[in-house]
């Protein structure tokens, strides 16, 4: 699921800020500020949606409170889908900016999950998921690149993006936090711990 964060950071890094003066018409001065506030409202995200994380998990248990991907992600698609095809050109950029709001709500959960199933070799499993999300990262600009060289439209690339955000809320679905990759990891799992304590308290 990580795969995709990478993916569409790198696409706002390199392409976002072509496509906003060559197809939308924004000078070169305006498509910086537009593409600086699209990254902004990622950077909100990571904050906001780590303090959603924790709120969850306390209340509903570690599994529902790490699987904000399988939300967020599927509906940030959408948005970008409504970005692209809108012909309002202030409504695209702000839609940009609300479609990386929305997928950058679970990349605290994604690291923290880490965490969740590794405990004390939390370090390995993060370099592990970070190296895939750096591998949809490098893919990214390549995909768009090429893209819009063989079919000449920029809106396939946004549909390809909105694919791999659905498909990483899938995969969000795929993996359980409360079950640790190994015995010791809830030595060290605090959302695993916090989970049984709330389980334990509605039992009592």
């Amino acid at each position: 699921m990580y795969f995709t964060m990478p993916y569409t950071l790198y696409f706002n890094i390199t392409w976002l800020p072509t496509y906003l003066k060559e197809v939308r018409g924004f000078s070169v001065k305006e498509a910086g500020y537009i593409a600086g506030i699209v990254l902004f409202a990622g950077a909100m995200a990571n904050w906001v949606g780590g303090r959603l994380t924790d709120v969850l998990v306390r209340r509903y248990g570690v599994r529902a409170g790490r699987s904000l991907g399988a939300v967020t992600l599927p509906l940030s698609g959408a948005v970008l889908i409504a970005a692209a095809l809108v012909e309002n050109r202030i409504v695209a950029a702000a839609l940009f900016a609300l479609t990386l709001f929305i997928a950058d709500l679970c990349v605290s959960a994604c690291w923290a999950m880490c965490h969740d199933v590794a405990g004390p070799r939390a370090g390995t499993i993060a370099g592990a998921m970070n190296t895939v999300g750096n591998i949809g990262g490098a893919i990214s600009p390549l995909v768009v690149g090429y893209t819009v060289q063989w079919w000449h439209s920029w809106t396939v690339p946004f549909f390809i993006t909105a694919g791999v955000y659905a498909a990483g809320g899938i995969f969000t679905l795929l993996v359980d936090p409360s079950r640790p990759l190994w015995p010791q990891a809830t030595t060290a799992a605090p959302g695993v711990r916090a989970a049984a304590a709330n389980r334990a308290e509605r039992l009592t």
